[in-house]
């Protein structure tokens, strides 16, 4: 809830080799989980991103969140959906 970071395993995707990423991402408590927050901040600028937010209900209400972390990163969002988990 509190937006924060994990430390996670180096990213081996090379992230700025491509034009469009997608993002699939779990949900905790109506937030994205912290482990997917460290992602958005390896996410390089410049690049369209759509995101697909995966909870129990199909309903994460993070949308506002996520397009936020990613315009933060100079990134363009594409869209965001809900997918019930």
């Amino acid at each position: 809830m509190r937006m924060k970071r994990t430390p996670t395993l180096p990213l081996t995707a090379p992230l700025a080799e491509y034009d469009r990423i997608i993002i699939m991402a779990p949900v905790w408590a109506g937030h994205p989980a912290p482990a997917i927050n460290t992602v958005f901040d390896a996410l390089p600028a410049g690049k369209e991103v759509f995101v697909c937010m995966v909870s129990a209900s199909g309903k994460s209400g993070c949308r506002d969140k996520v397009q936020e972390l990613v315009r933060s990163k100079g990134c363009k969002m594409m869209g965001c959906e809900d997918i019930k988990g």
